[in-house]
């Protein structure tokens, strides 16, 4: 087993990709294609939206989550900022790290962060499909 291994990884990576592809369904292929154009027209139609009524306060909220990890606690703004403490920061404290670290403006990495969260639900949703529908036709029941 870990000699098949080995020999699998010692392969070139085209010829390693070449076996996961063929490997595939034609159901998987089509998933895949779509994904790739589907990543594709996130990263080119981010900057052409604009921002929504409350994104300035979850741009802040981000902000105060942040420096509430970054102090260990004691930076309390963020739970006595809006209601927005009621909410949660589960998305808006990587958000505001990915601010930090993006050469974009604050807005235009929300939108980026943002499609590609939901390219990451689209995946999430497509293994759920897979699980049901093994026993129904795997692939092509989550596609069609």
């Amino acid at each position: 087993m870990v000699v098949a291994q080995r020999d699998r990884a010692s392969r070139p990576l085209g010829a390693r990709i070449h076996d996961v592809w063929h490997g595939q369904t034609v159901w998987d292929r089509l998933f895949w294609l779509s994904f790739a154009v589907a990543v594709v027209v996130v990263c080119v139609v981010f900057p052409d939206y604009g921002i929504t009524t409350d994104e300035p306060l979850h741009v802040e909220y981000g902000k105060r989550a942040l420096d509430w990890y970054l102090s260990l606690g004691r930076q309390r703004g963020l739970l006595e900022f809006q209601n927005l403490y009621l909410y949660g920061a589960l998305y808006d404290t990587p958000v505001a790290i990915a601010e930090a670290l993006s050469p974009l403006d604050t807005y235009a990495t929300r939108r980026l962060v943002g499609g590609l969260t939901g390219l990451l639900g689209v995946l999430a949703v497509r293994r759920i499909g897979r699980d049901i529908a093994r026993a129904d036709g795997g692939a092509r029941g989550v596609c069609c």
